[in-house]
């Protein structure tokens, strides 16, 4: 859990889907688990996919998340954030010819855009994967923290142009029921 130092942003991440090293049903306790820490709902689920790697897994995922575990009223509230996206995230306008190149060569791709109507690029963010850990001097280093926080502010604008209501499952509502303490 983590939360900006103003308080207009909440993350509460959860183990990941895909994770081959863990049981299913430790991944769906997990994101059961994180709905009850977000009792007054959750105001942008983001499903982070690396960029040009989408898989048939990945698309089945989502359809998990978005057909049986939060159901499709979850959807108003999905943004997706493309990784490893260094030039698309540097360059507005590379996005949209990406965009439809990989729509065209990538039916999980395409099917997953679906799911975010009719301006899919008005809830995807592209961010670089910038690592302090591998900055090899203090210029490099501030390359990494000036990437990190173009990262954060385009998620933070394309959270900010927001419309839905926080989405609010029904274990959230039951989790609002429970004593404090629990």
């Amino acid at each position: 859990r983590a939360v900006s130092q103003d308080g207009f942003l909440t993350v509460l991440d959860t183990i990941g889907f895909g994770d081959t090293q863990l049981p299913h049903e430790t991944v769906v306790k997990s994101l059961r688990d994180t709905a009850i820490e977000a009792p007054h709902g959750i105001d942008a689920l983001l499903f982070v996919l690396k960029k040009e790697r989408v898989t048939q897994a990945d698309q089945e995922t989502l359809d998990y998340v978005s057909k049986l575990l939060f159901g499709p009223e979850c959807l108003p509230n999905l943004y997706f954030i493309i990784t490893h996206a260094g030039r698309l995230a540097k360059d507005a306008k590379l996005r949209r010819p990406w965009f439809h190149e990989q729509s065209a060569v990538s039916p999980p791709f395409a099917a997953m855009c679906a799911h975010l109507g009719a301006e899919p690029l008005r809830r995807i963010a592209f961010v670089e994967n910038a690592d302090p850990r591998q900055a090899e001097d203090q210029e490099d280093g501030l390359l990494v923290e000036k990437r990190r926080a173009r990262a954060l502010s385009d998620i933070l604008v394309l959270l900010d142009s927001h419309g839905a209501p926080p989405y609010l499952h029904g274990i959230m509502q039951r989790a609002q029921e429970l004593p404090r303490g629990r």
